[in-house]
């Protein structure tokens, strides 16, 4: 594969291996294979053997070059600090690979909190928050179909990650008394915040879907930054900080015009009921085969469905393992919507509900027969876009 592949050579069979106190890099390697073996297939520069993950990590696809030199960091007990460097890079790139997955790893302590935590040096700690910024520019769109363009540029959940990651950098400068890197930290979080609150600010001079993608993008982003700045409660409650960053979606409406608090009435109104994990999709490893069949904004899942029902990567078997996994959810995840918006995408490309589920098993074929779940398939993708759309617009009326 071009630059080398992210499969078994790269990974091999260790699995239980150790870096320090964490997981060690082979055995994240394994996880990141796991939620995404596609990525194997994607293009990114090439580098000698031997390179080390935080010498190839810059560019669009510096976190596809980053885990191609995974071998580079070695299990270790004592990881001295270049070791440690290099495996907190590792962290960033399986996070941004893996985090629009339906089995995303668990990093985040990592990435917020320890990385900066575990860093006493300030050189050593102004590197890694030159790299946490470089890899804000990483490409989101090979491993996520949760985004949306605006000004040339990606908004998505991606960036709320990278938020989160920049307020650990923040507290760690804080703490150290470290101004240079506040500032740095300071200047990118207001860029970033600035940016995100301009593009749902422009969606909603034409309330459309993507207004309402970017209400989930804001709100979503809005906590990770909260979740950024929980790794710090020993300096930041008290901070003057606090009031810049803190809560955007609960309070202080004057911050960024209000555009996370819209952002967030909108939510509440029209999506929270698809703010859920989808564990339920997580059993259907099927989902994980092409990047065609990552999950978008829900609960505008209606084309996914169809993808779902025709895509040459899944075979019968798969799409009934799917369809099946998608009418069990709909009981599982009360008061969303988005599992019969794909239910409806699925049968209407599969030529309708009783040709999708001819080969489905007794209890999911009752189920997929249920009158209600009929009732709720059969309203027409075009009149459940505009309902949502009208609810949107309800929303920011009573915000007003």
């Amino acid at each position: 594969m071009p630059g080398g592949p992210v499969g078994a050579a790269t990974i091999g069979a260790m699995t239980e291996d150790r870096f320090g106190d964490f997981i060690g890099p082979m055995a994240l390697m394994a996880q990141v294979r796991s939620a995404v073996p596609w990525i194997a297939r994607l293009e990114a520069p090439p580098a000698p053997p031997g390179t080390r993950p935080s010498a190839v990590a810059t560019g669009a696809m510096g976190w596809l070059s980053a885990l191609r030199a995974a071998t580079a960091v070695a299990a270790t007990a004592r990881p001295d600090p270049e070791e440690r460097f290099d495996y907190a890079c590792l962290c960033f790139a399986a996070h941004h690979a893996t985090v629009a997955s339906f089995v995303p790893t668990d990093v985040d302590s990592k990435i917020r909190g320890h990385a900066w935590h575990d860093e006493p040096d300030a050189a050593r700690r102004g590197r890694l928050l030159d790299l946490a910024l470089a890899a804000t520019r990483w490409d989101v769109r090979p491993v996520s179909r949760r985004w949306v363009i605006a000004a040339g540029r990606t908004v998505s959940g991606h960036d709320g990650e990278w938020l989160g990651v920049i307020a650990g950098a923040l507290g760690a400068a804080l703490t150290h008394r470290d101004e240079p890197a506040a500032e740095r930290c300071v200047a990118a979080l207001d860029e970033e915040l600035a940016r995100e609150a301009q593009a749902f600010t422009a969606a909603l001079a034409t309330p459309g879907l993507d207004a309402l993608r970017l209400a989930a993008v804001l709100t979503h982003n809005a906590g990770d930054l909260d979740q950024g700045l929980s790794y710090w409660r020993a300096i930041l409650p008290t901070h003057p900080l606090r009031a810049r960053y803190a809560r955007l979606a609960h309070e202080g409406g004057d911050r960024h015009g209000g555009a996370f608090l819209r952002a967030a009435a909108i939510y509440k109104r029209v999506l929270a009921a698809e703010g859920h994990r989808n564990y339920p999709l997580r059993e259907a490893k099927a989902l994980r085969r092409d990047p065609d069949l990552l999950l978008p904004f829900a609960p505008l899942l209606d084309d996914w469905g169809r993808t779902l029902a025709t895509h040459e990567a899944l075979s019968g078997g798969d799409r009934d393992e799917i369809l099946t996994t998608l009418v069990v959810g709909c009981r599982k995840v009360r008061g969303q919507a988005g599992y019969y918006r794909a239910i409806a995408g699925f049968v209407d490309a599969a030529g309708g509900a009783d040709r999708a589920g001819r080969r489905l098993a007794s209890g999911a074929r009752k189920a997929l027969d249920d009158p209600g779940l009929r009732k709720l398939i059969a309203v027409a993708q075009g009149s459940f876009e505009s309902s949502l759309v009208k609810r949107m617009q309800q929303a920011l009326t009573e915000t007003r």
